[in-house]
C-alpha cells in the first residue's frame, strides 16, 4: 500500500472519496454486475471510531470507469449521491477488498463564492487553471 493511502486511511477526513467493492462490502447478490462504487465521507467521529458514507447512486463493472467520472468531477454534484447515510467503522478503511483506494480532494473551489469577485478575475489572469 502507498505511504500515502495509508495515511488516508488511517485518518480519514470529511469529503475523502472512497472506491469500494459494494458486493464485498455489503453482500447483497444484485451488485454482481456493477459491484464498484464510489463513496464520499460525510462525518468522522474520531471517539467512536465510525464514519457516516453516502454511496454513489451509478454502479461500476471497473474501477477505471469510476475513476473516469471521478477525473471529470462527477462526485461534486449531489444528485450523484443517494441521500441514505451508511455508518461504518474507521477499521473497515484498512481492508483493501472492501475499500479499494482513497483519493482526497484538495483546496476545492467554490465557483458560487467567486461570482462577481474582482480578485478572481486577477487571480484567473495569473493563474489559468485554478
Amino acid at each position: 500500500m502507498e505511504k500515502l493511502q495509508y495515511q488516508f486511511r488511517l485518518q480519514p477526513q470529511k469529503n475523502d472519496v472512497l472506491f469500494i467493492d459494494n458486493f464485498k462490502l455489503s453482500t447483497e447478490p444484485t451488485q454482481v454486475l456493477y459491484p464498484y462504487r464510489m463513496a464520499k465521507i460525510t462525518k468522522v467521529d474520531n471517539k467512536k471510531q465510525t464514519m457516516s458514507i453516502v454511496l454513489s447512486s451509478l454502479g461500476y463493472r471497473s474501477i477505471s470507469r469510476a475513476n473516469r467520472d471521478f477525473v471529470v468531477r462527477r462526485h461534486l454534484f449531489s444528485s450523484y449521491f443517494y441521500g441514505e447515510e451508511v455508518e461504518l467503522s474507521v477499521k473497515t478503511l484498512l481492508d483493501e477488498e472492501k475499500v479499494i483506494k482513497i483519493k482526497r480532494p484538495f483546496n476545492l473551489l467554490d465557483v458560487e463564492n467567486l461570482h462577481n469577485d474582482v480578485e478572481f478575475e486577477k487571480k484567473f489572469e495569473e493563474f489559468p487553471y485554478l
